[in-house]
């Protein structure tokens, strides 16, 4: 026998973005901490504590921002207003590039149990070195379990996340970078979405290409659709 179940957690019309957001500062911070400890000791990068300071700044001020967003207005429907206004106001910024690419990974968490893989496209318009807006779209690949003899198919799961970007240059090739935002929910049946971020390590291959390595999370009541993946962008 073999037919489809919904997933496990419940989906809620409203997401407590409250709860996430300090997790998601304390969780880029380490992640970043991580990734310069192993892939940079040894003199590779200078005044390593002096670009520790600034990153957590730049993801203190996400932080911030969207508290502010939240406490004044309903969040999703202002957030999805502003990035509207934010792509009308930075068309006309003199050092703008448009990036587009792809990613894969693997589910991690309670989801790596019903999921199997993740993949997703990418759309990224930074209107100076530092800030930008990303959009995407971001589908998690339901596995086929068995329940006392009984194959069920668990749905897959996707999202289209539109974020503010954040990035910061380590050298001439590695940068550091974080989209936070909202994930809206596009499938299954009463997935509204939920907080959507996603801390990075960038290395240009060369002037128009960058491969990346992240983590990205959107946050659900009741878990967290979460993955470690590799991504790919081309800029035009």
């Amino acid at each position: 026998m073999h037919f489809e179940i919904t997933p496990w957690y419940p989906f809620l019309k409203r997401i407590k973005m409250m709860k996430y957001m300090k997790n998601v500062c304390f969780d880029t911070y380490f992640f970043f901490k991580y990734i310069i400890f192993h892939l940079f000791m040894g003199g590779v990068i200078l005044n390593l504590s002096a670009k520790l300071l600034e990153i957590s700044f730049l993801c203190y001020f996400l932080y911030l921002n969207t508290v502010l967003i939240i406490n004044l207005f309903t969040m999703k429907k202002l957030f999805l207003l502003s990035m509207l206004a934010l792509f009308s106001l930075t068309m006309s910024a003199q050092e703008s590039k448009f990036f587009v690419g792809a990613n894969v990974g693997m589910p991690t968490g309670d989801i790596s149990d019903l999921y199997s893989v993740s993949f997703g496209a990418d759309v990224n318009y930074m209107f100076n070195t530092n800030f930008g807006v990303a959009v995407g779209y971001q589908s998690f690949s339901g596995k086929t379990i068995s329940i006392l003899g009984t194959d069920m198919k668990i749905p897959s799961a996707s999202f289209l996340p539109i974020a503010a970007a954040g990035r910061y240059n380590l050298s001439d090739a590695f940068v550091l970078g974080a989209d936070v935002g909202y994930a809206v929910g596009m499938s299954p049946e009463g997935n509204d979405g939920g907080f959507y971020y996603k801390p990075m390590l960038a290395y240009a291959v060369a002037s128009n290409v960058s491969i990346n390595v992240h983590y990205s999370g959107i946050g659900v009541d009741g878990g967290t659709f979460s993955s470690l993946g590799l991504g790919v962008l081309f800029g035009l």
